[in-house]
């Protein structure tokens, strides 16, 4: 009977009272938006009928700290990555900052593999694309402290060598064939890529930028 006031006309509970009842316990829905917007979507009552609404408990961007430690970082690694997603799109300094932070927990994570790599990919998805030119434009000697970082940092410097290699060449009106491509965006060297972008500004053929 001291239940008999949270359930519906079935006498089975009904919204977060469901799982309040197989829990035994208090609940409520706990939203994290990295995005304002989606933060004050988020926050809107959900009607659930009856005249019973459930009231998110949202953390937006501004409840979400800006970790620019790379000891912080290591320490809570889920919460570097989400403040990367959270301010990787504002100011860029600030942002390449909490990128390299997060990057530094990467290989720290003692977790499945996989995880590492996921980071990796969020934290790159999370930059605008100014912060991101310039995560990859850090010089060549500086040093992750996780392998899997390091990799990732190579990997998106090699990219964005390859498409200024090839968006020379075409901007020169030089044909740019599937092979060419290939061959151009498979090559990981960074020192290649360097000598590629040099010569693209003056050979008369893309066959002449690897002789």
């Amino acid at each position: 009977m001291a239940r008999r006031d949270r359930l519906g006309e079935s006498g089975r509970p009904f919204g977060d009272d469901a799982l309040r009842a197989k829990l035994e316990r208090d609940t409520c829905v706990f939203v994290i938006a990295p995005g304002l917007e989606v933060a004050r979507w988020a926050a809107e009552p959900i009607r659930m009928g009856f005249n019973s609404a459930v009231f998110p408990l949202v953390v937006g961007p501004g409840g979400i700290p800006v970790i620019t430690d790379p000891k912080r970082a290591i320490q809570a690694p889920e919460l570097a990555v989400l403040s990367v997603m959270a301010h990787g799109k504002g100011d860029v300094e600030t942002a390449v900052k909490v990128a390299l932070a997060a990057a530094a927990c990467i290989g720290t994570v003692p977790e499945d593999p996989r995880t590492g790599v996921l980071y990796s990919d969020l934290i790159e998805a999370a930059l605008s694309e100014a912060a991101r030119k310039a995560f990859f434009m850090l010089p060549q000697g500086y040093e992750f402290q996780g392998q899997t970082a390091r990799e990732s940092f190579q990997k998106g410097r090699a990219a964005e060598k390859a498409a200024d290699v090839i968006a020379f060449l075409e901007a020169r009106g030089l044909v740019v064939s599937d092979a060419h491509r290939q061959r151009i965006v498979e090559t990981t060297d960074l020192e290649t890529l360097a000598r590629w972008v040099r010569r693209a500004a003056t050979i008369t053929a893309t066959d002449a930028l690897f002789e």
